[in-house]
């Protein structure tokens, strides 16, 4: 009996671990999205740099930024310049911790 409750308690902490994963997941591309809208101006390869605005603030202070950096791929790069991407998250409030890979770049 004990074995059985054993196997039912880890049945559903992995299908709990499992949903927790995708609603995070989903959140990150509800950050990373919600950054597209309001940050990419200032972010953007190729310009100078300004800046964030304050809602592009607000929408950095809320994203998790460890997660947004795991979404960033080759194609992203080529329109955003991570180094203002670095520094815009620092302005505001959140950077990524050290150490964290950011596409292709690693957070000092």
């Amino acid at each position: 009996m004990a074995k059985l409750n054993i196997l039912i308690f880890l049945a559903l902490a992995i299908v709990a671990s499992s949903l927790f994963t995708e609603q995070a997941n989903a959140d990150c591309n509800v950050d990373l999205n919600a950054l597209s809208d309001k940050c990419t101006k200032f972010v953007k390869k190729g310009e100078p740099p300004v800046l964030p605005s304050d809602d592009c603030c607000r929408m950095i202070q809320k994203a998790d930024a460890h997660c947004v950096c795991t979404k960033i791929t080759p194609d992203l790069e080529n329109t955003v310049s991570m180094p203002l991407a670095i520094m815009a998250a620092s302005f505001c409030g959140n950077p990524a911790p050290h150490g964290t890979i950011c596409g292709s770049v690693k957070i000092p």
